[in-house]
Parts: C-alpha cells; structure tokens; sequence
C-alpha cells in the first residue's frame, strides 16, 4: 500500500506509533551517549520552573495556572540532546501542554561552513490550540561564521498525527547574526507551507490571536497547500546574573487570513547558580498550520537546577562566541574563565595541557572557568565553543605555532 493510499486514521496511528517510539528512542540513545562519553567531554543537568502564569495562551479563560515546566539536557561538542515540557494546571483544565524531545547534531567546521542537523518528537496542546497532537520533525541547518557574526539556510519537515489538521508540514528560513559585546541580534525570515491534509471535514472552527485576526484553520477539509511566511528580530544579552532576551515578529504574506504580529521579553536573575528568578511575558504567534491560535501571556516563578542553566538560547542557526577572556589567581590555582553569550560547551587547550583539550566548567549564565596548577610566565593556547573551529582567546596576542596556524599567547602572573 502506497502513502498516498492509507486512510488518514492510519496514517494518524502510524504517526503516533512513530512519536513514542522516537522519544524512547532518544531517551535510550542519550542515556548510551551519556554513559559512552568521557566526563570531561560533556555536560549534563537539569532543571525544574514552578511558577504562576496568565493569559489566554497559558491559562486560557482561566484567570491564571499553574505552570510547570522539567527539563533535562545533555550537551557534547558535537551532540546535543534536551527533553523539556510546558505544563499547564488552572481551575478549568486539566494538567496538560507542550513536550518535546530533541536530539542535534554538528559536524565539524570546514571553512567557517557548519551542518546541523536535528530530529525532534514533539507534543502540542494546551489552552490555545484548537487540537492536542504528536508529531515527528526533522530538519537541516547549514551557517557560515565569519568574525562574531554569520549567515544561515535551513529546511526541515514536520509529520503530524492530527485528526483534523495537516498531516504534512515543511519549513524554510534563511537569517543572520552578530555579537556585539555581550548581545547578540539576529533577523530571520522563515516560511511554512503545508502538504496534504487529512481530508477531514467539520471539526473546530476558525479560532483567533490575541490581536483579533481570524485564524482560519478549514485547509485540514482540502488538499490545496496553504502557506506563511514570518519576519522576526531578536536579541539576547547578559551581564553577571541578569540575561534578558526579546523577539519581535511578524506574519509578511499568508493564506489563512489577516496577518499578525507577536513579541515577547524574558528575563532570569540567578540568585545562586542553582537557583534563579524567571519573569517572561507577551505574545504568542499564531501557528495555524499546527492548530496554534496564539494569544498573550504572563509568568512568573522560579528555577531550580542541578547545574548553572542556559535558560536562553541563541535564534536557530545563531552561533555563540567567546565576548571575553582572562586569567585570575585563586592561591596557588589560576582560574581561567571565558564568556561566550547561551553557549553549550567550552574547551581549552594549551601548552600546559599538553595540547589536550579540556572542558571548561559553566558557573553561571554565560560564564565558564577551569582552574589548573599553572606555572608562572608566557603561555600558548587556544579555546573553542560549542565545537567549532579553534582560535585565539579575545583580547590575547598571537603568535603561529609550528604548523603555521595561529595561537593565544597569554601571561599567566
């Protein structure tokens, strides 16, 4: 039997068969990957927000919820897996929202070019969405870094298990970004086309965002492709236990009916670097290919982690950089730290590791140390963050090394 000639309940079915067995599927590959790996060439946490949330796209026609949100993460140089949850528990709904489980992975960097590729199940529900479903998604993500900014293109594919929505969803973006201190601004232009639909006919009706626009979600009754495209700006900054981010978007050219626009700011205070304070609010975009209304929110709680947490995390396809470097003494350890803004990993090596590179320590939002006996003197090394190529710390001198490539050459009191 071809694809094209299942029932959509089948295809449903299959669909859902498929979801929880790529989450178990990834849970198992991750819990391999964690215990296969060396210690110091990875890192593992979690972390845990309770909070109170508003508005109608967390607590619906609630005046506010509960919000809950787990999540786990194991980051490599060129491996990344994270599993995390949304939950949503108010007077007039049950406990239920967003999960999803994601596996990336990076290639080396050939000529500043790097791949990244991601494979996702996912979960979508909550208050405004017009139908709870599971889906698997994959996609592609190709950058190039110049400097401390870069380009990117990406495409990916997104399966559906929805009774009455699109069973088939593909997306492409293209963006940019650069690192100007300690933020990071990115723009990016994304478009959403749908395949074909289940066919399905009644169902719900048309919902609405926050802003009034009708969301027409009636392709799911036809197999005429619909499609969205959407601009959006961010930025991210940090300084010591403070980091904020913003996202402004908005719907340029669309088929499901009146265009929209969306925002949002999140701000976390790290009180201790396992516990923080956690205030977001704004608006949700609308996303009617997957059955997402949008509407506005509010919440405020707090986090409590295993290990200092990238709450926030760069655009997809934005690259972290290393903004600062320097060295301190602590008796007779020497503390050598780094900034690099929502960064995964960072590694160091030099003369007095024997050119072996050694993962540094993530101590606080985007701060990273490792603390060696170091002898006095002038020293050669080089760091990298989240896997990619190696190069001189900020601020450091260079000198070329004996295969003609550059190093750091720093003094160590």
């Amino acid at each position: 039997m071809t694809r094209s000639s299942r029932s959509p309940i089948a295809r449903a079915a299959a669909t859902r068969a498929a979801f929880y067995a790529a989450m178990a599927a990834m849970a198992a590959s991750a819990a391999i990957a964690i215990s296969a790996a060396p210690a110091r060439a990875q890192a593992l946490s979690s972390a845990v927000g309770v909070g109170i949330a508003s508005g109608s796209a967390f607590a619906g026609p609630s005046a506010s919820a509960l919000l809950l949100q787990p999540s786990i993460r194991w980051d490599h140089p060129s491996t990344s897996v994270d599993a995390q949850a949304s939950w949503l528990a108010g007077p007039n709904a049950r406990v239920d929202g967003d999960a999803a489980v994601r596996a990336h992975y990076f290639s080396p960097v050939y000529k500043h070019l790097r791949l990244d590729v991601a494979g996702a199940a996912e979960r979508t529900a909550g208050p405004d969405v017009t139908e709870s479903s599971n889906a698997l998604e994959g996609d592609a993500n190709l950058s190039f870094a110049y400097g401390v900014g870069g380009v990117w293109v990406s495409g990916g594919q997104r399966e559906s298990a929805a009774r009455t929505l699109p069973t088939q969803l593909r997306m492409f973006g293209a963006g940019g970004w650069r690192r100007i201190g300690s933020a990071v601004f990115s723009a990016s232009v994304t478009t959403n086309r749908t395949g074909s639909s289940n066919g399905l006919r009644g169902g719900a009706s048309p919902g609405s965002d926050s802003l009034g626009n009708v969301i027409d979600t009636s392709s799911r009754t036809s197999s005429v492709a619909r499609q969205y495209a959407d601009l959006e700006s961010s930025v991210y900054w940090s300084h010591g236990a403070l980091a904020l981010d913003g996202l402004l978007g908005t719907r340029v050219t669309t088929s499901y009916g009146q265009r929209a626009t969306w925002g949002r700011a999140q701000a976390s205070w790290a009180l201790y670097q396992q516990f923080a304070l956690v205030a977001a609010g704004g608006t949700r975009a609308p996303e009617p290919a997957i059955g997402r209304v949008g509407g506005n929110f509010f919440s405020l709680g707090v986090r409590l982690a295993s290990a200092p947490w990238i709450a926030h995390a760069l655009h997809h396809g934005a690259r972290s950089s290393a903004s600062s470097f320097g060295v301190r003494a602590d008796g007779t350890t020497r503390i050598i730290y780094v900034r690099a803004p929502a960064a995964r990993t960072i590694e160091l090596m030099a003369d007095f590791t024997d050119w072996q590179p050694r993962m540094m320590r993530h101590v606080a939002n985007d701060e990273w140390e490792l603390a060696l006996h170091v002898a006095p003197g002038s020293h050669r090394l080089n760091i990298r963050v989240d896997g990619g190529e190696w190069s001189t710390p900020p601020g450091a001198g260079t000198v070329q090394d004996e295969f003609n490539g550059l190093v750091g050459l720093v003094v160590i009191p």
